[in-house]
């Protein structure tokens, strides 16, 4: 007879019609007889529980085990013991888990991939539609397992540097802070640092066009070799009206040809009269150390230079060739203060 009993207060689950005595009896019965679990799993997963969801098994399966279980498998020949809107209610359920299974099926849900790329550190990655993906230091990118649908999406955080493979029919968005870069087939580089004052798009081939989540009437194209740097902190005109500060600037080739915005793909370090707090922020990516600068007059000094294998003590004595200051390493911290 416990089995009808069980049969009874699942139906009465079902129906929300249980008082909690009978579901504190349901727990107890299904403890004392464990091959009835999981008529109690199919129960949940029809009724929407996250944590149990049978994706793997074909809506007519549902159905089909799901009666079996209830007239069949449980040596219950008549299912119409149990009250007769029950028996509609979990005939309406069963039948409409089944059909949302089975749209489930149809349309899966893409995982989603991250990347994270340490300080000192750097990579490059194939993503499955050939795209090919450099990430710089301190960098992260969130992307699909596979691309479906009707166009390409990823997300970046920190810099990296994309060669989009051309698909004209499915185009390529890279999310990155408040900005939105479209393309259809190019190479570019964004750069949207957490501790950076600006977002930048800097554009080597292709065209590419720029949306502002917080400004979308303004869209900016860009040509080769164009640069935009996109301010975070919004002015406004009136408390009401933010205005976005952005700026297209033409892209500098800097000594032997070297392209500062993209040099750290080939492990160079290219300063075209930046600023050397900048330059202390690229150097503790790039050297996986942290710089401290004592004298607040020393950030805004400027200085150019391009470094390739040099150590960070090298690169530290040649600026400091041109730039008047000291500093000292302890350990992976250097202080650097103005002489």
């Amino acid at each position: 007879m416990e089995n009808s009993r069980i049969i009874e207060l699942l139906a009465k689950k079902l129906g929300k019609s249980a008082t909690p005595d009978e579901l504190q009896e349901l727990g107890r019965l299904l403890g004392e007889h464990p091959e009835y679990s999981y008529l109690e799993e199919v129960v949940q997963s029809l009724k929407g529980s996250r944590e149990h969801v049978e994706l793997h098994l074909p809506a007519q399966e549902v159905t089909d085990m799901g009666w079996k279980h209830l007239a069949g498998r449980l040596n219950e020949p008549k299912v119409r013991r149990l009250w007769p809107r029950w028996v509609a209610a979990a005939m309406v359920l069963l039948m409409a888990g089944a059909a949302w299974l089975f749209q489930v099926r149809k349309s899966p849900v893409q995982a989603s991939k991250s990347v994270n790329v340490g300080y000192g550190a750097r990579r490059m990655l194939t993503l499955s539609d050939g795209t090919r993906i450099w990430l710089n230091a301190g960098s992260r990118l969130i992307y699909p397992e596979r691309f479906t649908g009707s166009k390409r999406e990823v997300t970046v955080e920190g810099e990296a540097f994309f060669d989009v493979a051309p698909q004209a029919s499915m185009p390529f968005l890279v999310h990155a802070g408040k900005l939105t870069i479209k393309v259809l087939g190019t190479s570019f580089d964004v750069k949207d640092y957490k501790e950076d004052a600006d977002i930048t798009t800097t554009l080597i081939s292709g065209k590419v066009e720029v949306m502002m989540d917080n400004n979308p009437e303004r869209d900016v194209i860009l040509e080769p070799r164009e640069k935009l740097v996109v301010a975070k902190v919004d002015t406004a005109l009136k408390s009401d009206q933010p205005q976005v500060r952005y700026q297209v600037r033409s892209v500098m080739t800097g000594v032997k040809n070297n392209i500062a915005e993209t040099a750290w793909i080939n492990n160079k370090l290219v300063f075209n009269d930046d600023t050397f707090e900048e330059v202390a922020r690229q150097l503790e990516r790039k050297y996986n150390v942290q710089v401290n600068i004592a004298d607040e007059g020393l950030k805004d000094e400027h200085v150019s230079g391009v470094f390739d294998k040099e150590t960070l003590q090298q690169v530290l004595d040649i600026l400091r060739a041109t730039t008047r200051f000291d500093y000292r390493v302890e350990g992976q911290k250097i202080v650097i203060w103005k002489n």
